[in-house]
């Protein structure tokens, strides 16, 4: 397959289905087109007679394989191109987790054996709760953006047991591909994700876990001549060892203060993670970095554990370990802490422990024998069966079984009455599904009912404006909903563009701040100083208004949603406000961030609806 040449969203191969069995886009030579394959496994909006299977729910899921493609900027046999690269070489998601649903491990999501040539961002697997997805042995170079975006070699987000093993993911040397919005693998709020012999080099961060990953299994990869190696990003993923042995993870190349081999940042807390290393120059990391509220990797502290034995596997075989699994000790333990409320989040306290229950829940009733071994759990199962965590799943089972009449009923229901706050002084349970994580489960709402009306076909221009600002927020504070949300983004837009969250939590700095960006105004706040924005959504003319006055003239800078500047100015305040006349804006989201005269930053995120 072969594109036009003409710089614009065209994608090579586009699959989409809510109901599907062997999905086969395989060997397949794909170049000069923006994205390589997208198959999402939800369909267009159309009515549907006869299912797949008589007996098949609304949503069938089988085999789907994505593998042995060769996908490329240029044409074979040309010049390479240096003006345009492709974008994101293979996409696969979904919108539903239904984690009710049994788990398959024989239909897997393969995406193998690819090899893709010149691209900002390789593989995106999304929200995979009841398949396998495998991220096995692929070839992948990555290409600078210029500006900033979040790129990355292989992404899996929302998935459980999901593999990404014996991958080459390489920077381009020629262009000096080695900066920090590039990492080779990225992993954000997975359960039970191996991450298994793979190599990268010249790559901003090696291997970046984002949010919430129990029973992660991170072991016998290699980094080589990165900024960071391995980052923890507000991210928790469990002991990681194999029974108390090493796990055989390698740096190799030249490391020091500015180049560190791990960097923990935005709330994570390596106590949480801690890591048992072989005693050696390339698999114990001695230059350990952090950023704001951070912990980081220490043996002083005992995040680091130094072990003798090496528990880890060669290469060869990586492709034959079984399904990584949750039901083991130190996960079960890190469950534990959540419903227990014992995980120290620096900011974000309330959302963090509401979020870390609710996935809590979902692994629970996606495999109940994680009961067997924990009386903690047992008593947190029985408690979340009367909250909000048990109704958003039923909610979900509803939707994604195709009974929407019962899904439209649930929809009215009152969640302020399921809240669920109760404390079990026996096994120290305390439940956190408090009223003021009462916008995260509208968040689940909303999204739930966009998706019936996309299946229903009855989205309208409003409706669509709603998925892409649901599809914007912050997943560290307002859900993995949001995850989903871009699911169900990329099938109504037709579009794969990437939605950075690399400074969210800077943006969303509290907890409040993050409540009052869903009304019609924006705050932040840096000190004492607080800042407004609104209206939002808007039609590119807003107004900034400042809590305390402030005459001294201050920095505004407006970026689009991958990164480009397009207004900066030196601006001052009268009356302690400000407005701003941008109808030149086209419709989409921006970021504006102000800088005032003391260097204190503050930033907002916006939505224009008509320019």
């Amino acid at each position: 397959m072969q594109g036009s040449g003409v710089w614009r969203r065209e994608i090579g191969c586009l699959v989409k289905s809510a109901k599907y069995d062997n999905v086969d886009i395989s060997n397949d030579t794909i170049n000069n087109v923006s994205d390589g394959i997208a198959f999402w496994a939800l369909s267009d909006p159309e009515p549907y007679s006869v299912y797949p299977h008589p007996s098949a729910p609304w949503q069938y899921l089988g085999l789907c394989n994505l593998s042995n493609n060769l996908i490329q900027a240029n044409p074979l046999g040309t010049a390479a191109i240096t003006t345009q690269m492709v974008t994101l070489g293979i996409s696969v998601q979904n919108a539903l987790p239904n984690a009710a649903h049994a788990f398959d491990t024989a239909n897997r999501i393969h995406v193998d054996d690819n090899q893709m040539n010149d691209v900002y961002e390789g593989v995106y697997v999304n929200n995979f709760w009841k398949q396998v997805p495998t991220s096995n042995s692929n070839n992948i170079t990555l290409r600078p953006y210029t500006g900033h975006r979040l790129q990355y070699g292989i992404n899996h987000t929302l998935c459980r047991g999901s593999q990404i093993y014996s991958n080459l993911i390489s920077g381009d040397v020629a262009t000096a591909a080695k900066n920090d919005s590039m990492r080779a693998v990225y992993a954000s709020s997975n359960t039970g994700i191996g991450v298994a012999c793979n190599t990268e080099t010249m790559i901003g961060c090696g291997y970046e876990f984002f949010l919430k990953n129990p029973g992660t299994a991170w072991h016998d990869n290699t980094m080589n001549n990165n900024i960071k190696g391995m980052v923890l990003n507000g991210a928790i993923i469990g002991t990681q060892h194999f029974n108390g042995l090493a796990i055989n993870n390698q740096w190799l190349g030249s490391w020091g203060a500015t180049d560190t081999q791990t960097y923990v940042y935005h709330g994570a807390n390596a106590i949480y993670d801690t890591m048992y290393v072989a005693p050696g120059t390339i698999t114990t990391p001695v230059f350990n970095g952090g950023w704001i509220y951070y912990w980081d990797y220490s043996t002083t502290f005992g995040s680091i554990q130094l072990e003798t034995s090496h528990g880890g596997v060669t290469t060869p075989f990586c492709m034959s370990l079984p399904v990584v699994g949750v039901n083991q000790s130190p996960e079960i333990a890190l469950f534990q802490q959540i419903t227990q409320q014992q995980i120290l989040y620096p900011n974000n306290v309330i959302p963090n422990n509401w979020i870390g229950q609710f996935a809590t829940w979902q692994n629970i009733v996606a495999d109940t024998t994680i009961l067997d071994s924990s009386t903690v759990l047992s008593v947190f199962a029985s408690l979340a069966e009367n909250s909000r965590y048990a109704y958003l799943t039923n909610l979900d089972a509803a939707v994604a079984t195709g009974d929407f009449h019962d899904a439209w009923t649930m929809l009215g229901y009152n969640i302020d009455s399921m809240a669920n706050t109760s404390v079990d002084s026996v096994s120290q349970v305390r439940m956190a599904d408090n009223l003021a994580s009462d916008f995260i489960v509208q968040n689940y709402q909303q999204f739930y009912e966009l998706y019936m009306k996309y299946a229903e076909h009855r989205l309208h221009g409003a409706d669509s404006l709603a998925i892409f600002g649901l599809a914007s927020l912050c997943p560290e504070i307002n859900g993995t909903v949001v995850y989903q949300a871009r699911s169900l983004y990329s099938a109504v837009y037709n579009d794969l563009s990437t939605f950075n969250d690399d400074s969210c939590m800077d943006i969303d700095s509290s907890y409040s701040a993050e409540r009052h960006a869903n009304s019609n105004t924006v705050l932040t706040n840096n000190g004492d100083q607080n800042y407004i924005l609104y209206p939002n959504p808007n039609d590119g003319n807003l107004s900034l208004q400042q809590l305390i006055t402030d005459t001294k003239p201050v920095s505004v800078e407006i970026s689009d949603i991958v990164g480009q500047s397009i207004y900066k100015e030196k601006l001052l305040f009268n009356g302690n406000s400000i407005n701003l006349q941008l109808g030149t804006l086209i419709p989409g989201m921006y970021l504006l961030e102000l800088t005032d005269n003391e260097n204190r930053s503050f930033k907002f995120k916006f939505v224009v609806t008509k320019s």
